[in-house]
């Protein structure tokens, strides 16, 4: 396969999982537009993550992968009417539906991983070559092909003025920002019950922070709205704040002194804040290797055993990572 660099190539770039995925994926886009600028960048996403990358500068055009005949057999006719040079899929483990859309999507090469070369131009190696390399690095070896060489970036993310109004307006309805300014961004949510901290611990720990120190604004999955305000009840600074979007989300995180969250999407959104980040990770290797925090402050606790879960980590350790991570108010 002959990529030259230097031709204005349609690329689309495959991300359809979640959204923590989907903000990995994103050092991919700025290593594209850096060699050309020309480069017309398009990505297929999910209804689960597109709204990650709306109005992303770098990103053309946001196409939305929905389950269903008829939504695919759309999907398919507008891919194919869009008449893409590359279609690039990072992703470095079997996938039929990732195949099968590369197939029918008439890009005219097609980057992708498979066990034998069929749909695919040029194929990836698995990531089980690679079982402790950041999954950015992963995403970057697609990029061999453009001569591209592959390195663990920190991912970007932008507030556009129009999000930047609406942040201040949701939390000025929400919390007295004018006057509170300076806050810890908490997030209790993880995305299962291994990423979990106990409620008793979070309100321990929170009271624990030395004071004087910021306010504390808990931000939390919808169905976690109970446990998030009788947290926030137990403290006498701190306010839950009901996000109704994503780009709810980065405004807070945003605007955070400290994100505090076990892992989920909200690490990488606060990476490509670059927020100092204190997180909560099961103890599982092949994991945590892929998934890092990318931020350049950043403080991890896991219990030490194999396999220890979130909820098995100690108060204690959680208040000793947090002076080391040397926040000042």
């Amino acid at each position: 396969m002959q990529i030259d660099p230097q031709k204005p190539y349609k690329i689309l770039l495959v991300q359809t999982g979640r959204i923590g995925d989907l903000i990995l994926l994103l050092p991919v886009i700025e290593a594209l537009k850096a060699q050309n600028s020309n480069y017309e960048i398009h990505v297929l996403a999910s209804f689960h993550n597109y709204q990650a990358i709306t109005k992303h500068p770098l990103v053309k055009q946001i196409h939305v992968y929905k389950k269903g005949v008829w939504q695919l057999a759309k999907l398919i006719a507008k891919l194919r009417n869009e008449k893409f040079d590359i279609w690039l899929d990072p992703k470095a483990h079997k996938s039929g539906e990732s195949r099968m859309l590369a197939f029918f999507s008439g890009a005219k090469y097609k980057i992708g991983y498979e066990k034998q070369k069929f749909v695919f131009d040029y194929v990836l190696e698995t990531d089980q070559l690679r079982p402790y390399e950041h999954i950015v690095l992963l995403n970057m070896l697609a990029l061999k092909p453009f001569g591209i060489a592959a390195e663990v970036k920190r991912p970007r993310l932008y507030l556009i003025p129009e999000f930047e109004e609406q942040i201040i307006d949701f939390l000025s309805q929400n919390i007295d920002y004018q006057k509170i300014k300076k806050y810890y961004c908490v997030n209790l949510s993880g995305s299962n019950l291994s990423r979990s901290w106990q409620t008793e611990k979070w309100i321990e720990f929170l009271k624990a922070i030395p004071i004087p120190r910021p306010f504390i604004v808990i931000i939390a999955s919808p169905k976690e709205k109970q446990r998030a305000e009788q947290i926030a009840a137990q403290l006498t600074d701190a306010a839950y704040l009901e996000t109704k979007s994503i780009t709810d989300v980065f405004g807070v995180v945003a605007r955070a002194e400290l994100v505090i969250s076990p892992d989920t999407s909200i690490v990488h959104i606060a990476a490509a804040f670059d927020k100092p980040l204190l997180a909560f990770y099961v103890n599982l290797k092949y994991f945590y290797s892929k998934f890092y925090p990318l931020n350049s402050q950043f403080s991890l606790v896991m219990e030490e055993a194999e396999g220890a879960e979130v909820g098995d980590i100690p108060v204690s350790k959680v208040l000793e990572a947090y002076k080391n991570l040397q926040i000042t108010s």
